[in-house]
């Protein structure tokens, strides 16, 4: 890849994934209360609860995937299965979490005294991670080494939720009121999806780079 073609095609991208990701983590928070909405009366609320997520999980696993499927395609000329891995993996995650906290009858409240944030850091970094390692199965006929992706998107996503944690848990003890403002969640969300995009990007760069001649 020329230099300025890498170049457009990072900076495209990481301006995609910042717009992108606070799009995808509304819309998905949505169809999770929508759906749990829907089921409220057929399950109990506990399983209610764990469904919302998982599905909060795939929104978000499947809305970045196909932002990445969209632009990685023209590099790497990647299946859209991309995208339902992305939406599977994230899901499982939640499902997992969702059980697990269920059994252990705790949280994840977004208080600042709560574990919630660090729940969230957890779940998102392990899902970036799992996708990570399932994509490389798409991956392997293409580039010399695929595991470099699984590092890119597991630390993508660790570093731009482990950006939001901190960040919460700092804006939260200098506030007056305790409590997060639209603009300060915004501001937030654009910066984390630019970070993400940075980071899978660098990965992304890395395996073009390294791309198998004989494909």
């Amino acid at each position: 890849m020329k230099n300025s073609r890498y170049f457009m095609f990072i900076v495209w991208y990481v301006v995609s994934l910042s717009i992108a990701f606070p799009l995808v983590l509304m819309i998905s928070l949505i169809l999770g209360l929508v759906i749990g909405s829907l089921l409220n009366d057929f399950l109990a609320e506990e399983i209610d609860i764990v469904i919302s997520y998982c599905f909060m999980g795939a929104g978000i696993g499947g809305g970045i995937g196909l932002v990445q499927w969209k632009l990685f395609k023209r590099q790497l000329s990647v299946s859209m299965k991309w995208i339902f891995i992305s939406s599977i993996a994230f899901a499982l995650c939640e499902l997992v979490a969702g059980l697990t906290l269920w059994a252990i009858g705790s949280t994840r409240d977004l208080d600042l005294d709560s574990q919630g944030l660090f729940i969230y850091f957890l779940i998102y970094t392990v899902g970036g991670a799992l996708a990570g390692l399932m994509q490389i199965t798409l991956l392997k006929q293409k580039v010399l080494n695929p595991l470099v992706w699984f590092i890119a998107s597991s630390t993508g996503w660790g570093i731009a939720f482990l950006f939001m944690l901190i960040s919460n848990i700092v804006y939260l003890q200098f506030s007056d009121t305790g409590r997060l403002t639209i603009g300060y969640v915004l501001v937030l969300l654009l910066i984390a999806g630019m970070l993400l995009g940075v980071i899978t990007g660098f990965g992304m760069k890395r395996m073009v780079d390294q791309e198998d001649p004989n494909r």
